[in-house]
This record gives C-alpha cells, sequence and structure tokens, in this order.
C-alpha cells in the first residue's frame, strides 16, 4: 500500500463536488479509501456522478457540514472553496488535516512534475510544454487547472513527466510538491475577491517553487523577477526575457536582421516562425522552451513544437475576415493583465468587448493603454459600469445586453484594416457556464454576421 494511503487510515471528506471534488472523491474509492462528501450548493455539477459512483457514501449538501467535516482524517477541497469558511477553520484548529487536489496528486505522483502558474498564459505554456515533450519522444500526462484534474493523470503505468497548470487556488492547499522544473509567469491583480492584496496573492503563486526542482524567472515582471535572489542558492534557475537573454538564460538577439530567440550567444529560431500573435506570446514560448530545457530536453523538438502550434481555443483565437475586418476570440483573458498583454499584441485600430464579473478588479490600469490603439469598447455584464469608469473617458464606450448585440454594435462601428477583439477582463459566470461558452457564443454570432461577406 502508498505510504500516504496507510497514513490516511480514516475517512477522506471531500468539500465541493464539481469536477475536482468528484475526481478526487473516485481517486479514493478506487484506492479502498472511505469517501463522504459535502456542498454548500443544494445541487452541485457532479452531484449525479457522486451518487453513482459511491452509492453508499455519506452525502450532505445545501451548507459545509461540520459534523462530517470533523469526522475526517483528511479533508480534501475543491479550489473554489475558500480555506477562511468558518467549517473549515474549525476542523482545522481540531487538527484535521485540509489538502487540495494538488496536494493529493504531489503525495502519488510516480514521475517527474513540471508546474506552471501565473496570471496569464498558463494554459498556453503548459501544453507548449507537453507539446515540446512529447516532440522529443516522452509519454505525456498534461492538466491540472487546464482541464483534467491532475489526480485523474496518475496510472500505474507512470508515463515520463506531468505537464500541470496550477492557480493560486489549487496551491494554497498544496504543500509537498516538489515539481522537476517550475515557473510563476507572470503576477498582475486577479481574484481581488478572494486576497485581501496583490502581496497575499503572489504568495499564493510562490508556493509552486516549493521543493528541491530547477526555477524558472520570468525577468520582465517585476513580481517574478525577485525570486532570482530568494531562492536557495543550491538550485538551478533559468531565467527568461524578451530583452537579451542573461547568463543560464533566453531572450532575443537581432541576427540577419530579425529578432531570434538565443539561449546565451546561441541562436534558436527566429520569432516569425511562431505562429500565435503578439509579444506575450513569445515571452510564453521562452517560458516553455526554459521549462524544457531544464530537464535536458534539445532545442530541436523545441522548435518543432513551436512552428505547428497554431494556439489554444479561446486564447487570441482567429475566427473570421470580413470586409477587411479580422475577429479574434480571446475569452479566456479573465482579468486585467490578460486583456492588457492581448491589446498590446494587437497594435492599432482596435475594437474591444468587454465585461463580465470584474472580481473586484482595479480597471483603472487600462485608461493609459487604451489611449491611441483602442477606438471603441463595446461592454456587457454586471460590471460594465465600472470598466467605463476605469477607462475615464480615455475611449468611446457603447453598451450591449447580449453578446449578439455586442458583436453587432462591433459589426456596426468597424471598417477594413480594424480588428475586433473579444478580451473581456472579466469572469464569465454571470452571463456564461464559463469562458468556452463565453467565447463559442462569441464565434458563433461572428459567423452569423460575417457570413456571405468577404
Amino acid at each position: 500500500m502508498h505510504k500516504d494511503l496507510q497514513k490516511i487510515n480514516g475517512k477522506v471528506v471531500i468539500v465541493g463536488l464539481g469536477i475536482t471534488g468528484i475526481a478526487c472523491a473516485r481517486f479514493f474509492k478506487e484506492r479502498g479509501i472511505e469517501v463522504a462528501a459535502t456542498d454548500s450548493r443544494e445541487n452541485p455539477p457532479c452531484l449525479e456522478q457522486f451518487k453513482q459512483y459511491l452509492p453508499d457514501s455519506d452525502l450532505s449538501l445545501g451548507g459545509f457540514d461540520e459534523d462530517m467535516l470533523l469526522t475526517a482524517n483528511v479533508i480534501v477541497i475543491s479550489p473554489g472553496v475558500s480555506l477562511r469558511e468558518p467549517a473549515l477553520m474549525k476542523a482545522a484548529m481540531s487538527g484535521v488535516r485540509i489538502w487540495g487536489e494538488i496536494e493529493v496528486f504531489a503525495r502519488f505522483v510516480n514521475a517527474r512534475v513540471i508546474a506552471i502558474t501565473g496570471s496569464n498564459g498558463k494554459s498556453t505554456v503548459t501544453t507548449l510544454v507537453a507539446k515540446m515533450l512529447e516532440q522529443a519522444g516522452n509519454k505525456v500526462e498534461v492538466g491540472g487547472n487546464l482541464g483534467t484534474p491532475a489526480v485523474s493523470l496518475i496510472k500505474e503505468d507512470a508515463p515520463d513527466f506531468y505537464v500541470v497548470e496550477v492557480s493560486s487556488f489549487q496551491l494554497e492547499s498544496t504543500f509537498s510538491l516538489s515539481p522537476a522544473s517550475a515557473v510563476i509567469l507572470n503576477v498582475s491583480e486577479d481574484h481581488m475577491d478572494r486576497y485581501s492584496s496583490i502581496a497575499e496573492y503572489a504568495n499564493a503563486k510562490k508556493r509552486v517553487i516549493r521543493g528541491y526542482g530547477d526555477v524558472v524567472i520570468n525577468m520582465d515582471d517585476f513580481q517574478t523577477r525577485d525570486l532570482l535572489y530568494t531562492v536557495e542558492p543550491t538550485r538551478k534557475i533559468y531565467t527568461y526575457t524578451l530583452n537579451p537573454p542573461q547568463e543560464n538564460g533566453f531572450g532575443l538577439r537581432k541576427k540577419d536582421g530579425q529578432e531570434w530567440i538565443y539561449f546565451d550567444e546561441k541562436p534558436v529560431m527566429p520569432i516569425a516562425d511562431i505562429k500565435i500573435p503578439g509579444m506575450h506570446n513569445v515571452s510564453n514560448v521562452l517560458a516553455a522552451m526554459a521549462l524544457v530545457y531544464a530537464v535536458d530536453i534539445d532545442f530541436e523538438p523545441m522548435v518543432e513544437a513551436v512552428k505547428d502550434f497554431a494556439g489554444l481555443d479561446h486564447r487570441t483565437q482567429w475566427v473570421a475576415q470580413a470586409n477587411g475586418v479580422d475577429w479574434y476570440n480571446d475569452s479566456k483573458a479573465t482579468n486585467v493583465g490578460a486583456t492588457l498583454a492581448a491589446v498590446n499584441g494587437m497594435g492599432e485600430n482596435l475594437i474591444l468587448i468587454m465585461g463580465g464579473d470584474g472580481k473586484d478588479a482595479d480597471f483603472s490600469q487600462l485608461e493609459k493603454e487604451f489611449e491611441g490603439g483602442v477606438k471603441l469598447v463595446v461592454l456587457i455584464g454586471k460590471d460594465a459600469l465600472e470598466i467605463e469608469k476605469g477607462l475615464n473617458g480615455a475611449v468611446k464606450v457603447l453598451y450591449a445586453g447580449t453578446m449578439k448585440e455586442a458583436v453587432q454594435i462591433a459589426h456596426e462601428n468597424a471598417v477594413s484594416g480594424d480588428k475586433v477583439l473579444l478580451s473581456p477582463a472579466c469572469a464569465s459566470w454571470d452571463m456564461f457556464n464559463g469562458y468556452a461558452e463565453r467565447g463559442a457564443e462569441f464565434v458563433a454570432q461572428v459567423k452569423k454576421i460575417t457570413e456571405g461577406e468577404v
């Protein structure tokens, strides 16, 4: 029996029956551990699955069951559940261990892990890293916050690598993760409805570089740059920057009149061969290269993977061109930093569709960046007024009640040479069941409105 199964020696209570919760419930059930579950909702998303897979397990809904939590040997919380929940705090004070799903993954993982966190770019870098490793002939399991829960990746037949995207919410309850290489891509204001300050948010992210593996540092982000001086000197560090590379790092230099990616003094590839648009995506490529270089992958498979990578759905994804207007779907931009990165990568003549649940973000950061390049902002969602206040008159603003109406307004105001970008800077839950549904609705409306146009 696995040493951590022996340590549990009792009941595991799952808190939150979403995708992560049901994955953890099944994980422990399959290993012969008693499982119970509680959720604050009366009808959580994976309730029927829980009843099907664990019909004899205790279940408490409509509030977190304090009595059930106090009987647990281990509590496993879903990332959407805060450690500050009174019932959890009471259980913790009573000595019950509280793990997140990534902590479970870390305790049972059976191969090297590459871990990626950051405010923006996580999914792109995670996917690129996996493709680079596969191009080099490795067997790879990829997931985490990206999609498949990390615990569901663990198989008896171990891969060569696990590549996991991890969020700050997941890292709050993670203690044992020790990746072979790890990165905090960037830190910008996000989830201020959960954290008291950006420092608290950044500290949650920094848990990804605990352990003994190599650390990759973005030298262009002031929140991550300081890690260069705080990581233990016994650990190997690789850096990346959009400027000339530092020693043992990736960066950009001119070669034959073009910008090239270099590692130290070695040319790797021209950035013109990168299909995904914007300098923020060049930075993402550099991060991915550093992560796989740290685990001894050669440059050739890295370059081939980058050349083949056309980007992720809902991430600055080109949708259509009609009457000289290009339409892009960046629905996964759920915070201000992500939208700023997308806008800066698009240049001028931009019409922007924004809005949703702003998560108490500071939208005044957009004012200066939008001046000049953005010609119109079309606002949707519950925090549309807050966004307009933050823009402070820097750009023309129009309101829409639906995505269909927003696309129509953008279409009516666009002329040849313009770009229309959905990049909400907000979560989607006020109008949609996630950013993917929001992006799919945008794509559907764009295709309807541009059909037959050339």
